[in-house]
């Protein structure tokens, strides 16, 4: 069975997905392809979700398979863009969150310009083809993990001092 998107994101007549004994392995299958879709912003539907999974970008508006162009690390999404003429407007098929910040060619990471369909849009540099999206932690994220390592930490200290004590409890 060839599955669409349709299978990832699984709707029927804007009103939900009606799982039955007949489509039970599209859900399935949705959540075990592509994990979920449930974060995506509502600026993403129908055609865009199309484009986004199978990765087509445009340029200058025309769209453009972009999935043998990129590669990825933790937290980070890298574009290579050589062959595409500097000048060109890229929309690149990948979602916007904040503090995402882009790398285009030898630049230094700035916020990205994002589209009304919350997607990253870049220019086309003359020298560096490369564009790279990535996420840094925020300092709540960074302040919530310092916390936590701490807990952790005295929770540890305070067991071993316990045992140590030799009070049985």
């Amino acid at each position: 069975m060839q599955y669409t998107p349709s299978h990832y994101y699984p709707e029927e007549h804007g009103k939900g997905y009606n799982l039955t004994s007949n489509n039970w392995d599209n859900m399935f299958h949705y959540y075990r392809h592509n994990g979920s879709f449930d974060y995506f912003p509502v600026t993403i539907n129908g055609d865009n979700v199309t484009d986004l999974v199978t990765h087509h970008a445009f340029i200058n508006g025309r769209k453009v398979a972009f999935a043998s162009r990129l590669k990825s690390k933790p937290n980070e999404i890298t574009y290579n863009l050589s062959g595409i003429k500097s000048g060109a407007v890229v929309e690149l098929p990948i979602l916007y969150y904040h503090n995402d910040r882009v790398k285009i060619g030898n630049s230094n990471y700035s916020s990205p310009n994002v589209t009304k369909k919350t997607t990253v849009q870049v220019k086309v540099p003359r020298k560096g083809k490369t564009v790279s999206l990535k996420y840094f932690n925020s300092k709540l994220d960074n302040g919530s993990m310092l916390i936590s390592i701490l807990t952790w930490i005295s929770l540890i200290i305070i067991y071993v001092k316990y045992k140590l004590s030799g009070k049985k409890g």
